[in-house]
């Protein structure tokens, strides 16, 4: 009977070893995914910008107000822009800079700045 108790104390070693390293990896894992489906500042900022760069009349006719993370279509993705604990049409790309990067409020231009936009 000796012999049953050793692989018996071995499969229960292992089971709790490996709940222990999926744990860990959840918990690595965990710090850099979030919430789901929402972004990261530095995410959003990086999405909605290419869309500034990428504007069909060039970088100057983007309007950065009009750039939605609210994650309804055509938006960028999801972000809490202004800061107001929702996600809702007020969060764009204008309230990200503005909340985050110090641009004066309402200025389109500077927030074509924090893109990478001339003047």
């Amino acid at each position: 009977m000796k012999g049953i108790e050793l692989p018996i104390n071995v499969l229960v070693i292992v089971a709790v070893a490996v709940i222990v390293l999926l744990g860990i990896i959840a918990l690595y894992f965990g710090g850099f995914v979030g919430p789901a489906g929402l972004m990261t500042q530095e995410a959003a900022k990086t999405q909605g910008c290419n869309r500034v760069m990428s504007a069909v009349g060039g970088c100057q006719s983007a309007t950065p107000a009009s750039i939605l993370f609210d994650g309804t279509t055509g938006s960028v993705g999801k972000f809490d822009a202004n800061g107001d604990g929702s996600i809702t049409a007020a969060d764009t790309l204008q309230a990200l800079c503005e909340k985050f990067y110090g641009v004066a409020a309402g200025s389109a231009a500077g927030c074509r700045q924090v893109c990478g936009c001339s003047g």
